[in-house]
């Protein structure tokens, strides 16, 4: 399946079974508009490519794999409180489609992650981080907003309520050894040398087995999230990103 070449924010390569997207938005990986468009529309293509048995999230900036969401965005936003949503916006439904496609997904993390990434990454069924390099954060609670993009419900499912609230009220930074150990948005760290040949490895890794497989094993241990007042009703396709949509970060 062609799985298209416009993209802005994103660069696409197939190895066999998998298929890599490169983030590209200089100078930090902010998620900006443009590079949230590109992964609405990449999630949807690759959900449905009948090809690919594993998708690979990476960054060409080796210091940041997305830093957080673009919170100048939030600058247009109306002052008064939104009235309650009654359906995922666009950024929870990427995340989700990640989280539940017929895939493995995996967040290869080489550096700073923080915010809305480290939410996109939690999405993921398995993060690899670079040991020594790699640092996550959930940033919004010192700058006066709260982490709009699921943190708030997946982290405390990864780790417990406890950490999550130091993590989330402390906004601190947490490296990679002690990511993996609290099993944070950080599943494993490697070293960065071997990162990439420890995380795929031919033969016995999901890209060389075909993809009912992988989604008939899949299903066995996805959590299944429970709807809540409506707010999981329904995905919101790429086309769907307008203002009104924006996510909060």
């Amino acid at each position: 399946m062609d799985l298209g070449d416009d993209y802005q924010c994103l660069s696409i390569e197939t190895e066999g079974r998998a298929v890599w997207a490169t983030i590209d938005n200089p100078p930090i990986n902010l998620i900006t508009r443009e590079l949230l468009i590109d992964l609405l529309k990449f999630s949807e293509r690759v959900a449905a490519d009948p090809e690919s048995t594993v998708v690979v999230l990476q960054s060409a900036n080796p210091d940041f794999f997305i830093a957080h969401f673009d919170v100048t965005l939030l600058q247009s936003e109306p002052g008064e409180a939104p009235p309650r949503p009654t359906e995922l916006n666009a950024f929870d439904s990427m995340i989700e489609r990640f989280r539940t496609m017929p895939k493995a997904t995996i967040a290869k993390v080489a550096g700073r992650i923080g915010g809305g990434g480290s939410e996109l990454a939690m999405g993921c069924d398995m993060r690899f981080a670079a040991l020594g390099r790699a640092v996550m954060n959930q940033m919004e609670v010192p700058i006066g907003i709260i982490p709009g993009g699921g943190g708030t419900q997946r982290l405390p499912r990864l780790i417990g309520a406890s950490r999550a609230a130091e993590l989330i009220l402390g906004g601190i930074d947490l490296d990679a050894a002690t990511g993996e150990a609290w099993g944070t948005s950080i599943g494993r760290c490697l070293l960065r040398s071997s990162i990439h040949s420890s995380m795929i490895s031919p033969g016995g890794s999901p890209h060389s087995i075909e993809q009912r497989f992988v989604a008939r094993r899949r299903r066995s241990f996805v959590p299944r999230l429970t709807p809540s007042r409506g707010c999981w009703s329904r995905p919101i396709s790429s086309s769907a990103c307008s203002p009104a949509n924006r996510p909060r970060p």
